[in-house]
């Protein structure tokens, strides 16, 4: 049954569901409804509070059922299997069962694999290694184990809004009386008695992220209660993409498996899971709970190193990888927010319909130690100056210039390209050696051998998209299409940055070339403009050239500021 206990702490509980309403995140009422979004009261499946487990629920009451037999305490050491069947188990005193039907074997993500693999099915070079017999080679049998990452973030109460004192025996004692007595109380409780679904990526089709409200601390392992008491928010993403292993340690089915549950290994995990975790510290963070908040204790950076890097801080520093300092001006265009490109000797020609506003423009203004629109000024500046012009340009209701019948022929043969694409590099393996590569030969102290290296480094990056594999054929919210096209529009952008990059003999801005320190204004004063030639590993070409500086105004009532060399 469904019920909902009494809860001691309820001014927490309500200070935690007015918060996440201050950030747009709605109440549930009811989370197995048909939309999960929103912070919640958990349902509980209890039965005279306390909980009922599928075997208190189904098995217990049918114990005396003649067709059922219960051995507890009855360790299997492995499945009897004869001519590709299972036919019964082998216990760990040698005693065996065999089955007039089937062996069904429910034994969890990690007791199952450890089972079979003690049993001969499994990887063969893994099962001969520990001198077991190979019954069957199945390489996936203990392989693409998917675990959930919790991360929390604790904070210290500046009173008793939570569970912690019952830690205390007197405490502890009441509580006690306050179960048996009326099945009340703290012993009646979860400790994550509410917690809700949101989402870290607004792009979903659904909730990808689940919290968890622990009225207490020193409930997670390893963790320490707070002096003064306090509350732990948990986060979890959801639909993690890195997948681990289950092995086995030695033949002995008394030994423990190796379980690697690879965490944060593909790159979105860890970008999701950052995001459930900012917004866990923006819940605590919000008034109404903010004022029972005394301060927040983890994640501290001695978390964040050993979840995030694996280091311990106590033992080694925390590694730091200088990489781009940020991409300024990417698209050429004028004042107007028009696009323009080189031709000929003409760097100024309008590609018509196409505008570029922010960080992703260059817009070349006067004062030449800014090459890009990188700034939040620059943005409000040229974005207005861009809707302004599309006002006077575009007249309502006009109709488009038919398109060429071949108009979409490319975007749909790279689409149906990528979808159907079988070859042996998953995208986030290719994306991770592009960002090692840019991290370590683009960052911003750079030499001529490191520059060289990096654009021979990328070329190698890039031809690899011909092996691209994408594991997603549908048509349907396929993120892994997705990604495969965006890194697809990545590399060209990484590989035109350090091509240009290689090229330009000077030191300026976030392009800190030591083997040329100084800026050098009388030859490098001017935009680098680059075209790449192919897409999907194909091609790589890179052509560069060059527009001007502008190094006047469009009024005589302000004097072009002349650049300046940057002195700390």
């Amino acid at each position: 049954s469904i019920r909902l206990v009494q809860r001691p702490a309820e001014a927490a509980h309500k200070a935690y569901f007015e918060a996440a309403a201050a950030l747009g995140i709605p109440r549930n009422p009811d989370i197995n409804s048909e939309t999960q979004d929103g912070v919640c009261y958990y349902q509980l499946t209890q039965r005279n509070v306390r909980r009922s487990s599928a075997a208190m629920a189904y098995v217990t009451p049918n114990r005396g059922r003649p067709n059922l037999t219960v051995k507890l305490g009855a360790q299997v050491r492995r499945l009897l299997v004869e001519r590709g069947c299972a036919t019964g188990v082998e216990m760990m005193d040698g005693t065996r069962l065999m089955a007039d039907r089937e062996v069904l074997l429910c034994s969890g993500a990690v007791g199952s694999p450890r089972l079979l693999q003690l049993s001969g099915l499994g990887p063969a070079d893994h099962l001969s290694q520990l001198g077991i017999d190979v019954v069957a080679d199945q390489p996936e049998i203990g392989a693409n184990l998917q675990d959930h990452l919790d991360l929390y973030c604790i904070s210290e109460l500046s009173g008793p809004y939570s569970y912690d004192r019952y830690a205390r025996p007197h405490w502890a004692a009441l509580a006690g009386l306050q179960y048996v007595m009326g099945r009340k109380g703290p012993v009646a409780s979860s400790l994550f008695e509410t917690g809700g679904f949101w989402y870290a990526d607004p792009d979903a089709r659904s909730p990808d992220i689940q919290f968890h409200l622990g009225l207490g601390t020193g409930i997670e392992h390893g963790v320490a209660a707070m002096p003064q008491g306090g509350i732990t928010l948990n986060s979890c993403y959801l639909r993690p993409r890195s997948r681990g292993t289950v092995r086995l340690q030695n033949a002995d089915p008394a030994k423990a498996p190796l379980i690697d549950p690879n965490y944060l290994q593909d790159p979105l995990d860890r970008e999701m899971s950052i995001r459930g975790l900012k917004l866990t510290q923006e819940i605590l963070s919000q008034a109404p709970l903010a004022k029972y908040i005394l301060a927040e204790r983890l994640p501290g950076i001695t978390e964040s190193g050993k979840i995030f890097a694996g280091v311990d801080l106590t033992r080694q520093p925390l590694p730091v990888t200088p990489t781009v300092h940020y991409n300024m001006g990417g698209i050429p265009c004028n004042y107007h927010g028009q696009v323009v490109t080189k031709v000929g000797d003409d760097p100024e020609v309008v590609v018509p319909g196409l505008y570029a506003v922010g960080e992703a423009a260059c817009v070349s203004v006067h004062g030449a130690n800014r090459l890009g629109s990188n700034s939040l000024i620059d943005l409000v500046v040229f974005g207005r100056a861009t809707g302004l012009h599309l006002k006077e340009t575009l007249k309502p209701n006009g109709s488009h210039k038919p398109l060429p019948k071949d108009a979409a022929d490319l975007a749909l043969s790279r689409l149906d390209k990528y979808r159907n694409a079988k070859g042996g590099s998953p995208t986030a393996a290719i994306r991770l050696e592009m960002q090692h590569t840019m991290q370590k030969h683009a960052a911003v102290f750079r030499d001529s051998e490191l520059l060289a290296e990096g654009v021979q480094k990328m070329a190698q990056v890039n031809k690899r998209m011909e092996d691209v594999s994408v594991a997603d054929r549908s048509l349907i919210w396929n993120t892994d299409l997705i990604e495969t096209l965006e890194l697809d529009n990545l590399m060209a952008s990484a590989v035109c940055t350090m091509v240009s990059a290689e090229n330009r003999k000077e030191s300026r801005g976030a392009h800190a070339h030591e083997d040329f320190p100084n800026r050098d204004d009388e030859n490098w004063m001017k935009h680098t403009i680059s075209w790449f030639d192919g897409w999907g590993g194909a091609g790589g070409k890179v052509t560069l050239d060059y527009r001007p500086v502008h190094d006047y105004t469009l009024t005589d009532e302000a004097d072009y500021i002349k650049p300046k060399a940057r002195v700390y």
